[in-house]
């Protein structure tokens, strides 16, 4: 009696039920269930996993590892692993014999754990790729022209600019700007008198005339918005139109200009500034991971960069001075290359001493640079406006004004009887002034001509009221100072 037919089957199900060799039962015998065998192959599988690179060269090796490469392909490349290792029911499913699977190398757990990790790097490296391309694309779209070589006598044939100054006697045209200024010293007030004079016009800090701009942007990363904005408001700008205002103070990570991509973003948010002012650089080296004393350089030519792109003439860069004592206590902090890049330096620093109480003290402007060389003079601030101005005279001045009402009280009771260095001796012993002081008073008595200087014997110089007040010199001592 003849057995019943196997029913038909495809030849991936007929191998998996067979085992090695995939042949119909022969005439006579019971024939295997397909299903029920293909399942126990399936489970006998599931605990192994194979390399994807050592299925080796059987059809249906060359028929998975092609589907597997199709999924890899079209897998999102920064969100989706790769697929380097296919488990042993997927091996069976796809016609393997366990004959087949047997020669294959089974991947330990270890294993199976590198082949991840590097899956996982392959979408990482993935992500990367997608940044720099990315960065080329914007660099492509938004790349700052090359700058062709010109000749002398074209470069001299070309028109001058109206004005040489932005700011008269302080900012040259198209010229870059560096203001360093110590801790609570009026950084973000100068700043913002500097805005109201760029959209206002009128002269900056009551002397310097400017030429007024049609957009001006600031960019601060250390004032809370609130502060910002009263500040500001205080101001009394009444072109208000053409400033705008970037508060990034928790989001300063934003401004990376040091990558293309995101700098031409910021171009294009900035489109049409004449002027941008950063207030102030030390977090956005922070927030880039980078070094105050070596990497500045790289965010201001990342700023030249930004200003190019945006079509900016002029900028200003905010900074700190530095902490050591000496000179380079009122230098700006960290990288050399700051004061390399700035075609004006601005300088604020403070009178007095640090066991001075802050409100007490004044507070001083200078500008050095080029064809830039304003002398360092006291600046007056009104509280209900913010508003500064250049009254002139420097520190030395200053605190030699604090005691010259002493100093003509003595001289008008003793009129031609003191001489500078006795006048100095008695502000120090009698009114406990310090000698810096003291000798600061008498230059400064005597430049103001609130004073005058009359020869005295043996070329001493003595101190006399001035005007009607002063006493005749006396022809004895003018003979006996004068050589034979």
């Amino acid at each position: 009696m003849r057995g019943r037919p196997v029913p038909q089957q495809s030849k991936v199900t007929a191998n998996a039920a067979n085992g090695a060799s995939g042949n119909k039962a022969p005439f006579g015998s019971v024939a295997v269930d397909p299903t029920a065998a293909t399942a126990a192959r399936l489970d006998k599988w599931r605990p192994h996993s194979f390399a994807v690179a050592d299925l080796g060269t059987d059809e249906w090796a060359r028929n998975l590892r092609f589907k597997i490469e199709r999924t890899n392909a079209y897998r999102n490349p920064t969100v989706d692993d790769p697929k380097l290792f296919v488990p042993g029911p997927d091996c069976v499913a796809a016609g393997a014999t366990d004959g087949q699977l047997n020669a294959l190398h089974r991947l330990t757990p270890s294993e199976v754990a590198e082949l991840r990790i590097r899956a996982a790097a392959i979408r990482h490296d993935c992500r990367k790729q997608v940044d720099v391309l990315a960065r080329s694309i914007a660099s492509e779209r938004d790349a700052v022209p090359t700058p062709e070589p010109v000749g002398l006598d074209a470069l001299l044939t070309e028109p001058d600019e109206d004005a040489a100054y932005r700011v008269g006697e302080l900012w040259p045209t198209g010229g870059r700007v560096l203001l360093s200024a110590p801790y609570k010293a009026g950084k973000s007030t100068l700043v913002g008198n500097v805005i109201r004079a760029l959209a206002d016009g009128g002269p900056l800090l009551g002397r310097f005339d400017t030429t007024p701009v049609g957009k001006v942007v600031l960019i601060d990363t250390e004032l809370d918005r609130r502060t910002l904005r009263r500040w500001l408001r205080d101001q009394g700008i009444r072109n208000t139109a053409v400033v705008s205002v970037v508060s990034l103070r928790g989001a300063v990570s934003a401004f990376d200009i040091l990558d293309p991509a995101t700098r031409a973003e910021w171009a294009q948010r900035l489109a049409g500034a004449d002027v941008v002012i950063l207030d102030c650089l030390r977090p956005v080296i922070d927030a880039l991971g980078l070094s105050e004393d070596k990497d500045a350089g790289k965010v201001l030519v990342a700023f030249d960069a930004l200003l190019a792109e945006v079509g900016a003439d002029e900028g200003m860069v905010v900074t700190h001075m530095g902490h050591q004592n000496g000179p380079a206590r009122e230098r700006a902090r960290g990288d050399s290359r700051l004061m390399d890049w700035a075609d004006s330096l601005w300088k604020i620093v403070r009178g007095g001493d640090d066991t001075d109480d802050d409100t007490a003290r004044s507070s001083f402007f200078s500008a050095l640079g080029r064809d830039v060389a304003l002398p360092e003079g006291k600046l007056a601030f009104n509280s209900d406006t913010r508003h500064l101005t250049f009254e002139g005279g420097s520190r030395r001045d200053s605190v030699g004004r604090e005691a010259v009402p002493e100093l003509l009280a003595m001289v008008a009771a003793e009129p031609g009887m003191l001489s500078k260095r006795a006048a100095v001796e008695r502000l120090m012993d009698d009114h406990g002034v310090a000698r810096y002081v003291a000798r600061s008073a008498v230059d400064a008595a005597v430049k103001d001509k609130s004073v005058i200087v009359i020869p005295g014997a043996r070329r001493a110089q003595l101190l006399a009221p001035a005007g009607d007040d002063a006493p005749p010199i006396d022809p004895l001592f003018h003979a006996l100072d004068t050589p034979k």
